[in-house]
């Protein structure tokens, strides 16, 4: 794995593990989506601000990575400067492997729909420095497009969520709520993710059929479960007690189902999921078998703001009077308001269809062992994600604790 895949699932991890605290339901995340859009505010931090987003999305800092010392993380003191020092757009290499997997991501497919897209919003008299707006733009093809936040902010969150919903295709909307962007709003920074794909072997609708889903040890629905009898390539992790199996799509993805081998083995699965074990289940799937598939039909579509939850994970001053975002403009007091994030998921015998957006507003404050399988039934609770193939990058990461 690269440095930014590598990052993006220890990352994964760490924010499930913080959603998953006294919450039950099913959740869904877009990795991808989240630090893609961090990246941008990441391009306008310095010092102890900068250093806790490297921290809490496992970046390796500037200093670490392999510049020649003018570059280094002295050289942001110079942004805004003119001439515009070029360099400096290419002192961060996680910043630089984003822009590779955006470009990767968004290369045109007739195998599967594939979007990933980044936008900022600027207060019309908010003055960006030079060297951000070059950066975000070459870097993370965030192009600053100025609107009246004071005169007219409802005005602005219509237009913003209207840009989300059409690069989701209507699957995100609404993404910011009533009242969430106010005068004092000087930026907005969004990523917007959407991924179509169709399964390689598809499941017959005919064969799908009402089965009971155990919730718990105790308790059981009925949803429509999904059947195929065909090969797949199949997985046992011994150590988190769960089987794999891997559902292929056309083009460079897949479906990786974590089921556990208990009933109500998810609990202890996502406490003892790590980074490298999450790895494994990357590469455990090497045995493909003829193997008689049960999956439950599902659609997830969720909510989340992690003001909150990145704080617990680190990420404090971004959210407070010490964030340092002298990067972005000269003007003091920056500080970040509200990250809000939504995701969908849909799940069907065709294929499955995903969509993910991150809202950042800015305010100015004043003040693996391979195993044979005959049968693999997830009619319990389990772990799923989708990734990227080539790179090894997971573009969805979440649970199924009711379909």
């Amino acid at each position: 794995m690269d440095v930014l895949s590598e990052s993006l699932a220890k990352f994964t991890v760490d924010l499930h593990k913080q959603l998953v605290k006294n919450n039950k339901k099913n959740i869904l995340i877009s990795p991808v989506s989240i630090s893609s859009a961090f990246c941008m505010v990441l391009l306008g931090a310095k010092g102890n601000t900068a250093s806790q987003i490297e921290k809490v999305f496992h970046f390796p800092a500037v200093e670490e990575s392999t510049l020649s010392p003018k570059n280094k993380r002295n050289l942001p003191e110079e942004m805004g400067c003119e001439p515009v020092n070029t360099n400096v757009c290419q002192a961060n290499v996680v910043l630089q492997a984003m822009k590779q997997l955006l470009q990767e991501l968004n290369q045109q497919s007739n195998l599967y729909e594939l979007s990933a897209a980044n936008r900022m919003y600027v207060k019309q008299d908010f003055e960006l420095k030079e060297q951000f707006k070059q950066c975000t733009e070459e870097l993370l093809n965030a192009k600053a497009e100025a609107v009246d936040f004071q005169k007219d902010p409802e005005k602005a969150r219509t237009k913003i969520n209207a840009w989300v919903e059409s690069q989701t295709k209507d699957k995100i909307k609404e993404l910011f709520a009533s009242g969430t962007i106010s005068g004092d709003t000087v930026l907005v920074l969004v990523n917007a993710v959407y991924f179509k794909g169709k399964w390689m072997e598809q499941f017959d609708k005919k064969a799908t059929k009402d089965e009971p889903f155990h919730l718990n040890k105790n308790e059981n629905k009925t949803v429509k479960m999904m059947y195929k009898s065909a090969k797949f390539h199949l997985g046992s992790l011994p150590d988190l007690k769960c089987k794999i199996l891997e559902l292929v799509y056309e083009g460079n993805f897949s479906m990786h189902i974590v089921l556990p081998d208990e009933i109500d083995g998810l609990e202890q699965l996502e406490n003892d999921m790590t980074h490298d074990k999450l790895i494994s289940v990357l590469y455990s799937t090497n045995v493909e078998q003829k193997v008689e598939v049960k999956l439950p039909k599902f659609k997830i579509e969720e909510t989340y703001d992690l003001k909150e939850t990145l704080s617990a994970m680190g990420m404090t001053d971004v959210f407070n009077s010490n964030a340092d975002f002298s990067n972005i403009s000269s003007q003091r007091g920056l500080q970040v308001s509200k990250v809000v994030h939504k995701s969908y998921a849909d799940v069907n015998e065709e294929g499955t269809e995903a969509a993910a957006a991150t809202g950042i507003i800015i305010k100015h404050i004043l003040k693996a062992v391979p195993i044979l399988l005959i049968e693999f039934t997830a009619d319990h609770p389990f772990l799923f994600f989708i990734a990227h193939k080539p790179t090894k990058t997971i573009m969805f990461y979440g649970r199924v604790t009711s379909p």
